[in-house]
């Protein structure tokens, strides 16, 4: 850090890191009841590079202290990944039977036979949000934008221009 820290400045990074809210922050640190002050002053605060190092520091710090680097958060949303795209019985409570029970579905087996057979569910939706975060992590999905500009002959003489080419009148 470039800069000593005042101690409201301390405290507005303190309960700025409690929850993002930098407005709630300000009005914490400064003992302001003006929001539209607060709101002001916050977002002023956090574009400072002193306080933006120090609250970069901060939150560095208690990540260590609980242990959270990029393995546990990959290593987690890998878990819920794979959690999700386990097949897992649908169930339902019968109310007079007073107990869980499978929902079924006849099913034709290739044999001819049909049978009762569980019904069965995974959670897409969580599962392939897990997968897009770890793609995104390893860059596997990139947004390529493939531009192909057919230029005029008078767009290529302002061109020219611009680059100081072609100015003679």
């Amino acid at each position: 850090m470039s800069k000593k820290l005042t101690n409201n400045q301390e405290k507005f990074i303190r309960e700025y890191l409690k929850d993002f809210n930098g407005t709630r922050a300000y009005k914490e640190a400064y003992k302001t009841k003006n929001e539209k002050v607060a709101a002001t002053s916050a977002w002023r605060m956090l574009r400072n590079v002193d306080i933006q190092q120090a609250i970069q520091e901060a939150a560095n710090r208690q990540l260590e202290e609980v242990e959270i680097d990029v393995n546990y958060i990959v290593k987690g949303i890998k878990e819920v990944a794979e959690r999700c795209m386990q097949k897992e019985p649908v169930e339902y409570f019968d109310k007079v039977d007073r107990e869980w029970k499978y929902v079924t579905e006849e099913v034709e087996l290739p044999n001819g036979e049909v049978v009762e057979a569980r019904v069965m569910r995974f959670d897409a939706t969580n599962a392939l949000k897990g997968l897009e975060l770890l793609g995104k992590y390893k860059s596997i999905f990139k947004e390529n934008v493939n531009l192909k500009v057919d230029t005029s002959k008078k767009l290529k003489d302002v061109f020219a221009q611009i680059g100081g080419e072609g100015l003679d009148e």
